[in-house]
């Protein structure tokens, strides 16, 4: 058996390449401040636990066309919100009339405000909840839709299409 050299975090650490990351935040707010019609990224989550380690984002519990209307208007373009449906603890047609609901809601909304969004489906795992009866119900009624789940090894990206109000 070969020799094994044991090698101090520090080494490990001063042997990688440098971050090639840096600015990368400020140049995509930079790219979504000069687009005038960035799309507004509306996460509908389907548990409590996905906003928990969200910061300046607002999370909705409450999706009246109104109250929809004033989070547009708040919502600077490339920017977002979360709407939280705790659609996991329902049955899957609760579940599939919920989503339909907030579509129709938010098409309405983004009509009223003249408003681009995208809608995204959180879940920490298609093999809970209603996968993929949501993303069909957000489909039918609005736009394509995205879905991101929380473990991305191994995930299909289904990129989304924007709806235009």
């Amino acid at each position: 058996m070969a020799d094994q050299q044991t090698l101090s975090r520090d080494q490990v650490l001063s042997s990688l390449p440098p971050v090639a990351a840096q600015g990368l935040r400020s140049q995509t707010r930079q790219q979504l401040s000069s687009s005038n019609r960035a799309p507004i990224l509306v996460i509908l989550d389907d548990d409590p636990t996905g906003t928990q380690t969200c910061h300046h984002v607002n999370i909705l519990t409450v999706w009246g066309v109104q109250r929809l209307v004033s989070e547009f208007k708040q919502t600077k373009s490339g920017g977002g919100f979360f709407i939280l449906t705790n659609s996991r603890a329902l049955h899957p047609q609760q579940a599939r009339a919920l989503i339909v609901e907030i579509c129709t809601n938010l098409q309405a909304a983004a009509e009223e405000t003249n408003s681009a969004f995208e809608v995204v489906l959180r879940s920490d795992s298609t093999l809970r909840g209603h996968f993929p009866l949501e993303a069909e119900a957000a489909e039918h009624r609005c736009c394509v839709v995205s879905t991101w789940p929380k473990n991305h090894d191994g995930f299909q990206n289904l990129w989304p299409r924007e709806f235009k109000a």
